[in-house]
Order: C-alpha cells, then structure tokens, then sequence
C-alpha cells in the first residue's frame, strides 16, 4: 500500500487501501474508524471480505515464515536493494539454507 488510491481502477479504493494500511498499522482504533468506513460507504459484506483477504495474507506469510520458503533466486537480484533497505536478510528465515 503506498498512501492512496490514484489510478486504481476500484470502486471505493479508497476506503479498502484506508483499511488495508491500517490492519498492517495495527492500531486496533485505526482499524475500527476504517472497517466502519468501508462498511459504512461499500457494506459490511465488503468490509468482512477484505477482513479476510487480509487474514489470509498473514496466514500464507507465517506459514512461509515458518517452513523458511526462501526467495526464488530468479528473485534475488530484483530484490536485493530492498531486502538490504528494509534489512530482511538478517531475519532467522532469510539465513536457512535453501533446499
């Protein structure tokens, strides 16, 4: 999520990137104000579908975390200069050796 909406070709995308920042936030009030305001403008079925689509993102990454998938090396290259600005490498995960 990059702070806004511009060019995203979605109804309301607005309210679902609002939503999105703050789950990854964490702010339990954030999260509230926006699910009430996606809910409020789209519905709550909108509002419960991105819940879940945010779910699964963090489920399918904790299960990656913890079988220690590792970038594919066709990947490393592309990478590598925001794996080193955000320090990924240094992670547990990201030192397993590969399989």
């Amino acid at each position: 999520m990059n702070g806004g909406a511009d060019g995203a070709d979605i109804l309301d995308a607005a309210f679902f990137v609002a939503f999105a920042e703050a789950v990854v936030g964490g702010d339990r009030d954030v999260i509230t104000v926006a699910r009430s305001a996606l809910s409020d403008q789209c519905s709550p079925e909108a509002a419960t579908d991105a819940a879940a689509v945010a779910a699964l993102f963090n489920a399918i990454n904790r299960v990656a975390d913890a079988i220690g998938i590792q970038v594919e090396e066709s990947k490393e290259e592309r990478t590598a200069y925001f794996r080193e600005a955000l320090d990924l490498d240094s992670f547990p995960t990201a030192r397993m050796e590969k399989f």
